[in-house]
């Protein structure tokens, strides 16, 4: 069973992470640089293209294990290798073929320098995703990367995906380059420069100290009370759950001196979340609120969400060891309450 759960969060997490990448191409979110292992990366996208890819297709991988970490946005760099195997694995469709995935760390030389002038960092991560498929003729490498240029019949892309992936790398200080010959195959060469630092590793937490106090939750959706719930109390608090932010209102006017800390939903059916903080901030201005929201857009500036009583925003999904830390920061910066 904690196998299965295991994936059922990390496919939440990647759900999360792709909603916050569509926010980001539709330019209402910036994307969160992070220190990224890209071998992990190629992992989960190979889980994830597997049953997608022809069983006459094989997979190789040469994957270097020392290469260092990059700085980037891991859901971008998913979406250039998804990317870069969908195309190499519909060239080869017909006919079938093998898929390869290379990674290495290299020490540009003179010729690359010369090749790839704008490669300026001492070491890059190399990144070889190659096909045996149809290949391509000089022409069609030289517009590869334009926008809306595509191979491909009617149905079957938009030619917009190189060209994504051409200006994710660049925003990241790399290069792509491709080499091709006709009915050979094809050669993508991803180059990000490389970064000392290492992944945080995923560490069992164990439960912090009991739980001090109690807590009012407002959120529409049952599944979420009810989750709450059961880490609310699994961490010692006392919580009251609300679906609705009208009946929590009424429940805190009652009982406010009973409640340490308010947790709310953002989007809601009666009010959104900062409605109902200002509501209750005019109740009772020293009580804490802490936003949840799975919405990726920054809501508004922070100095004006503190003026109804939001320490901090949360986007889901959350975890026990997450919400555990934040409500034990926001309650200890509470005064009265310590």
């Amino acid at each position: 069973m904690h196998e299965y759960f295991t994936e059922i969060t990390k496919a939440a997490e990647r759900a999360k992470n792709l909603v916050a990448q569509i926010l980001t191409f539709s330019r209402t979110s910036e994307s969160s640089p992070d220190i990224v292992s890209v071998q992990s990366v190629i992992e989960e996208a190979l889980t994830l293209l597997r049953p997608s890819i022809p069983s006459t297709i094989s997979i190789e991988q040469d994957i270097e294990q020392s290469c260092r970490n990059v700085f980037a946005d891991s859901s971008q760099i998913h979406q250039i290798i998804v990317n870069l195997c969908t195309n190499a694995f519909q060239a080869m469709e017909e006919r079938g073929g093998v898929l390869t995935i290379e990674l290495r760390e290299v020490t540009p030389d003179a010729d690359m320098h010369k090749m790839l002038p704008n490669l300026q960092a001492e070491n890059y991560m190399q990144l070889r995703i190659s096909d045996t498929g149809t290949g391509m003729d000089e022409a069609t490498m030289e517009r590869i990367l334009e926008p809306f240029f595509t191979t491909k019949s009617v149905g079957k892309g938009s030619g917009l995906g190189l060209s994504v992936v051409h200006g994710i790398i660049k925003s990241f200080h790399g290069e792509i380059t491709v080499e091709s010959r006709p009915n050979v195959g094809s050669t993508f060469i991803v180059y990000l420069p490389v970064v000392n630092e290492k992944t945080e590793k995923t560490i069992r937490h164990k439960l912090p100290p009991e739980g001090k106090g109690s807590i009012l939750f407002v959120d529409d959706e049952p599944a979420t009370l009810r989750m709450m719930t059961l880490m609310m109390t699994r961490l010692g608090f006392r919580i009251e759950a609300k679906n609705s932010p009208l009946e929590a209102l009424e429940l805190f006017r009652k009982k406010r001196e009973q409640f340490n800390l308010v947790i709310t939903d953002l989007t809601m059916p009666e009010m959104t979340g900062i409605e109902f903080a200002e509501r209750l901030h005019k109740i009772s201005s020293e009580t804490p609120v802490i936003l949840m929201t799975g919405y990726g857009k920054d809501i508004e500036p922070t100095n004006a969400l503190s003026n109804y009583g939001i320490r901090r925003i949360l986007k889901k999904p959350i975890n026990l060891a997450q919400i555990a830390s934040i409500i034990n920061e926001v309650l200890s910066n509470t005064p009265h309450l310590n």
